[in-house]
């Protein structure tokens, strides 16, 4: 137990090592390092933990800071690294936790644990997260997060974020590998604060479980950005959000979303703009890109260039495996340049049955689907120009 500073500083060729006392090791046999209390400063660089009960633990530790980087922390039973409140429930508020280049691998329950309530900033860079017994990341409640050009594969399930607030910053979540694992890739639940969300240029691939799922009857508060990722060949849905409010603007570009065994896109609930744009939705079982938006105070709506094709499960048709808008603000949503083809269900299908307002559906190529090209309902005065049914 460390309640003062630590300083590490193996190198390459010689790491420090932090093992059992035992001839032959198995996960569990010491307790691991725990730092702890308002005076701890943890730096590890090229260190080896293994064999222990809990890695690297901090709890208690409100401001201060822990470095672990280019070091390998392995074969612990509970956890790589741990952050909770300690014993006296005094958190972890502000601390700022660095893991750089760092290997967290074959840990019997999870790669990196924070729970409790416990409030840090982290920066998570450069590390490979694997073959982890439950989560590779599962983080609750922290204050800012960098998630950077890690590798999360081949753990029971990839990412959990349970209600983190990003007052103390944004969540910046890009360059990452999510795949493989034999669950789920990423699951965020509730966010709050009001700094904004980016989670850009991602490869969530070939998962037992959906790619990314955001929490049912949660809100996320700041804007959101969802930009350049691919979502592939997962067992589940590809990009699903199950009544989950985004009570800011949406913006969503640029991604491929295909082959997954679910939805393709699916939002449920969007207050504020959206734009999508530029996106490759193939070959998804459910829905092709499914944007409904409850509680509606959107002055833009853009749905452009997108290639929406062949969603559907065998010769089954649904309603939504093309292009689905509900929406209830005065916006003129605007549908252009889009292709839709092949689907099972309708091509394009818009609705608003709460204010009278137009839609812009022009230059869209939609041919193929098993249902009607084009399906406006309700209080919608549509302008349909050059587009090819």
């Amino acid at each position: 137990i460390v309640k003062g500073s630590i300083s590490v500083q193996g190198t390459e060729a010689e790491p420090v090592t932090f093992t059992t006392s035992e001839t032959v090791g198995r996960a569990g046999q010491w307790g691991g390092i725990k730092l702890e209390g308002q005076s701890v400063t943890g730096e590890f660089k090229h260190a080896v933990v293994e064999y222990s009960s809990y890695g690297i633990y901090f709890s208690g530790i409100s401001y201060r800071t822990v470095k672990i980087e280019e070091s390998v922390i392995r074969y612990n039973s509970d956890y790589g690294i741990r952050g909770s409140r300690d014993s006296s429930n005094n958190d972890n508020r502000d601390a700022n936790i660095t893991v750089k280049n760092t290997q967290v691998v074959d840990n019997y329950k999870n790669g990196i644990y924070a729970s409790d309530s416990t409030y840090e900033k982290w920066e998570i860079t450069g590390c490979k997260i694997l073959r982890n017994g439950e989560y590779g990341i599962y983080i609750e409640r922290f204050r800012r997060l960098t998630l950077k050009d890690n590798e999360v594969k081949v753990n029971l399930n990839g990412i959990y974020f349970n209600y983190p607030n990003t007052d103390g910053g944004e969540m910046l979540v890009t360059g990452n590998e999510i795949s493989e694992n034999k669950s789920n890739g990423f699951y965020q639940r509730y966010l709050g604060g009001s700094n904004p969300f980016k989670m850009n240029n991602n490869k969530i691939n070939s998962n037992g479980g959906y790619g990314v799922e955001f929490g049912r009857w949660e809100s996320t508060h700041g804007d959101f950005e969802f930009k350049g990722n691919e979502i592939k060949n997962n067992s589940g849905n590809g990009f699903y959000t199950d009544y989950h409010e985004f009570q800011k603007s949406v913006v969503f570009e640029d991604n491929v979303i295909e082959n997954n065994s679910g939805h393709g896109v699916r939002f449920s609930r969007i207050r504020g703009n959206a734009t999508f744009q530029n996106n490759s939705i193939k070959k998804n079982h459910n829905s092709g890109l499914y944007v409904l938006k409850e509680n509606d105070s959107s002055t833009e709506i853009v749905i452009k260039d997108n290639v929406v094709s062949e969603n559907k499960q065998g010769s089954g048709t649904q309603d939504d495996n093309g292009i689905t808008l509900y929406y209830q603000s005065s916006a003129t949503a605007k549908i252009t340049g889009n292709t839709v083809e092949d689907g099972g269900g309708y091509g394009i299908r818009v609705e608003n049955n709460s204010t009278l307002t137009s839609a812009q559906v022009e230059g869209n190529t939609v041919k193929g689907n098993g249902r009607s090209g084009l399906r406006v309902y309700g209080r919608l005065l549509p302008s349909v120009k050059g587009n090819t049914f």
